[in-house]
């Protein structure tokens, strides 16, 4: 069976993804005490084809089961409909993702003529008309140039989140965990620069970089603080609406983050799960009646998605799930989605929109 630990398993977890054999695969080998000569770049094999070449190259001893490309613990976390859709997710686990673009509203033309003077192919989504998809990272001598203050570097999952928020001009919008700043400006570009956004984060680095993305892009209605949302809440007046994107285990990011199935465990599972509610409880007093509290993490895990809300709704009588339009499907919502990885080429998220009543 596959190792899970030690030079070995780099070698292997590497060989999976590779479509050459670099330099570090035959540093890799060296250390392993493995001919490089006899390895082969697996990374455009199927998942059965993966497994016998495992086999034949001797880093493995039998066929591993898919199973294996994901900790034991894991299986249970995810609510699969059928088997078919458990080799799917570990199919997913094994493509690199594209790299998806959010093009700014009323900025698209310029913002594409300077992909296409680079030479960059890019490909618009079928159902999201500002997200646009490219096989290979934008440079910073790219996203620096005038006209690229219209390209902001965001998930296909994450510009649903900002979708299913629906916010409206005039209105005033609470990102709660913003992070690095993606969700906040767009939904400020959805407001159509009209209204307020307050973005919070309790991480002084990401605040840094949210203001570097603002002084790029014509967004003027955002507002930063530093500030623990378990704890704190902003001086102000309830919001029309509330975003809290909650810190996660991560798991609908694993196709991207490949090292992250094998740092996380059932126990940060329950950690993360207790912050969420926590987090979830404070940020709602803030919603004011009529308003909307919008829950989103990009988690696959059962626990992290309907199990928070579910217990949230439980304890507040005031809150009810909203309808919504599945912003990739068109199909009509009870008001939580979980858009999954082995369905689209984007990572796993999970959005729940609530309505104060």
């Amino acid at each position: 069976m596959l190792r899970t630990t030690g030079p070995l398993a780099a070698l292997t977890a590497i060989l999976l993804d590779a479509e050459s054999i670099s330099p570090a695969i035959v540093a890799l080998a060296e250390i392993s005490e493995i001919d490089p000569d006899i390895l082969l770049p697996l990374g455009e094999l199927d998942l059965e084809s993966k497994a016998e070449a495992l086999v034949q190259m001797g880093l493995v001893s039998d066929v591993p089961h898919y199973e294996s490309l994901a900790p034991d613990w894991a299986w249970d976390q995810i609510e699969f409909e059928n088997e078919e859709q458990r080799g799917l997710w570990a199919d997913s686990l094994q493509h690199p993702l594209p790299v998806w673009l959010r093009f700014a509203r009323g900025r698209e033309v310029a913002a594409k003529q300077v992909l296409v003077e680079e030479g960059i192919d890019l490909e618009q989504h079928d159902s999201l008309a500002q997200a646009w998809s490219v096989e290979r990272n934008i440079s910073r001598a790219i996203m620096g140039r005038k006209a690229a203050g219209g390209i902001e570097i965001q998930d296909l999952a994450s510009q649903c989140v900002g979708l299913v928020c629906q916010p409206q001009r005039g209105q005033r919008w609470w990102d709660a965990c913003a992070g690095g700043g993606g969700k906040t400006l767009h939904l400020a570009d959805l407001m159509g620069n009209d209204g307020k956004v307050l973005a919070t984060d309790s991480r002084s680095r990401s605040l840094r970089n949210l203001h570097k993305r603002l002084r790029r892009s014509n967004i003027e209605i955002v507002a930063s603080e530093k500030m623990e949302v378990e704890a704190t809440l902003p001086e102000v007046q309830p919001f029309d609406g509330v975003l809290l994107d909650a810190p996660c285990t991560g798991s609908g990011t694993w196709a991207r983050n490949p090292d992250g199935r094998w740092r996380t465990d059932s126990v940060v599972v329950r950690k993360r799960v207790e912050r969420q509610m926590n987090m979830l409880d404070n940020v709602s007093s803030l919603v004011k009646e009529g308003g909307v509290l919008v829950y989103s993490v990009c988690s696959v895990f059962e626990a992290e998605c309907d199990g928070v809300v579910e217990a949230f709704l439980d304890q507040h009588p005031e809150f009810a799930l909203s309808p919504f339009t599945d912003p990739l499907s068109g199909q009509t919502t009870e008001g939580t989605l979980l858009i999954k990885p082995w369905e689209h080429p984007t990572i796993g998220m999970y959005i729940a929109r609530l309505e104060r009543i």
